[in-house]
């Protein structure tokens, strides 16, 4: 899997990726902004009602609009669903909820890409027997919320989760997305 983004959908998340915690950024889109960008994407991909929530919840999580994701991933009740909903609460922050829900993803699609990258950036410190350990990660994340700032060590956890975010919109958007 080495699914990317098209030039649209790059478009719509824009440059800035979001923080490790729940803070708005510039660069982020209103909701309103967003449902607008997404329902002429959405019809133009033929996305299923399910995928079409998942991709929509991405966004918003992209976006900083934490709450109007939670509704949705809530809501969806398999492996993508809850993966969304972990991220959310991970970001809120809420790390046990987090945790709660990264146990009920199993092993994601996107988690050997994951480790790959993560490798590259930091080695090994977000993946256990060769594969990606979402709770290092977590447990990463929640020492940084502790600790606010824009360290080195927090630009790299963004970016991380930045193209998390996106592998996960790239999984959503299957063979769509190229």
């Amino acid at each position: 899997m080495n699914e990317e983004l098209n030039p649209a959908w790059n478009k719509l998340l824009g440059e800035s990726v979001p923080a490790i915690g729940p803070a708005s950024r510039g660069g982020s889109k209103t909701a309103e902004q967003v449902r607008i960008q997404l329902k002429e994407l959405l019809v133009a991909d033929q996305s299923t009602e399910q995928r079409s929530l998942l991709i929509n919840a991405a966004v918003l999580v992209w976006h900083d609009h934490l709450d109007a994701a939670h509704i949705i991933a809530q809501e969806i009740h398999n492996s993508d669903g809850s993966y969304l909903h972990a991220i959310i609460h991970r970001r809120e922050p809420d790390f046990s909820n987090a945790k709660y829900w990264f146990n009920r993803v199993g092993d994601h699609p996107i988690y050997p890409q994951l480790a790959t990258f993560t490798v590259a950036e930091v080695g090994p410190l977000f993946v256990k027997s060769g594969k990606w350990d979402s709770f290092s990660f977590v447990d990463a994340c929640e020492k940084v919320t502790r600790n606010p700032g824009r360290e080195p060590g927090n630009l790299v956890l963004e970016k991380i989760q930045a193209q998390e975010i996106r592998w996960l919109l790239a999984h959503f958007l299957g063979k769509n997305s190229a």
